[in-house]
């Protein structure tokens, strides 16, 4: 055993963010913002939503991710 890598920890990755945070962080700033928007707001259904975002380039996933994303990002229940 190597002690030496124990010595100092690594940061390891940052748990419980979703390809979802990821995608979202790599907007420019106002279509972050806009997306934000979208997200939380109750009017706009999971799907529909959904399928606006993936075809701006959103990642495809099931719609109860992205619904799990949605109440995770603010969105009431």
């Amino acid at each position: 055993m190597d002690i030496t890598k124990l010595a100092a920890p690594t940061r390891g990755p940052v748990r419980n963010r979703s390809i979802f945070d990821d995608w979202l962080d790599q907007l420019p700033a106002k279509e972050r913002e806009a997306v934000t928007a979208a997200v939380i707001d109750r009017a706009w259904g999971h799907t529909a939503l959904l399928d606006i975002l993936v075809s701006e380039g959103a990642p495809r996933t099931a719609a109860t991710s992205f619904q799990n994303w949605r109440h995770k990002m603010g969105l009431p229940r």
